[in-house]
């Protein structure tokens, strides 16, 4: 089973495609959580491995909102800290 695909991710594109939160903030933070779950969940080879299936998350929950801005400024957030380093 890919990543993308795991019952957090799903139930998190659920959350949002049925406007279930309160404010940008919490969905902003559930976003990060849900980020660092996937950090966790898997060895990863290098970080550049983990980035390319953040953003392809990141791409799906933005499909799922496109006009919630937070998502998708959280993985422009987390790949200029990369490109930084």
């Amino acid at each position: 089973m890919e990543i993308e695909n795991t019952k957090f991710v799903e139930d998190f594109k659920l959350k949002l495609k049925k406007k279930n939160y309160d404010s940008t903030t919490s969905i902003t933070l559930d976003a990060a959580n849900l980020f660092r779950e996937l950090v966790k969940i898997k060895w990863w080879k290098d970080f550049k491995e983990l980035l390319e299936k953040l953003r392809k998350i990141g791409n799906k929950l933005i499909k799922v909102d496109s006009l919630l801005f937070s998502t998708g400024n959280l993985i422009k957030r987390v790949i200029t800290i990369y490109n930084k380093s």
